[in-house]
């Protein structure tokens, strides 16, 4: 099973679809509150704590490119903490 297979059968999911996790802190920037998330790749569902990177994007969207790519760094190095971990 991949494993976005694997958190929708957790009790991690659980906890978040019954928002009793993921709640605070909530940051405030520029005026605009930000609830915290969890990066996702394809495999997971599409859940409003869950935010991935950008599907289709311009060339000329710098800032959806710069997105992509640390988002895809921390996911990457998560990812590689874990292998370790489980290994």
């Amino acid at each position: 099973m991949v494993d976005g297979g694997q958190f929708k059968i957790s009790s991690l999911y659980c906890s978040f679809q019954s928002r009793h996790i993921l709640q605070k802190p909530i940051n405030t920037i520029k005026g605009v509150q930000i609830q915290p998330y969890l990066f996702k790749d394809a495999t997971y569902p599409i859940q409003p704590y869950l935010l991935k990177g950008y599907k289709l994007r311009n060339s000329d969207m710098v800032n959806q490119i710069r997105f992509d790519q640390s988002m895809n760094k921390g996911r990457v190095l998560i990812k590689n903490a874990f292998g370790t971990l489980k290994n």
